[in-house]
């Protein structure tokens, strides 16, 4: 999620997932051919150690907020994939 929307104050986290995003899109484009599979994996809000070790209490604040409120995307919004676009035909 942090990849794709904005996220005021979060500006290095949010861009390190983008980042992640755009690499796997380009590996797969590059690897596919050669039937290799690439896959990122964004879970969205989980409960991790994340935040621990915060010293800011409005930021830890702001992720305890994040993970008590935000819920994951009807079905009909989620984004579908063509298996053919993004997978190789073998692994």
């Amino acid at each position: 999620m942090a990849g794709h929307l904005l996220y005021p104050n979060w500006s290095v986290y949010s861009a390190t997932k983008a980042a992640v995003a755009h690499l796997t899109r380009n590996l797969r484009a590059e690897l596919g051919p050669r039937d290799v599979r690439v896959t990122n994996v964004e879970p969205g809000v989980t409960v991790t150690e994340l935040g621990n070790d915060m010293s800011d209490p409005r930021m830890r604040a702001t992720l305890t907020g994040m993970r008590t409120t935000l819920t994951p995307s009807p079905p009909k919004t989620q984004r579908k994939r063509s298996p053919s676009r993004s997978r190789p035909r073998r692994m």
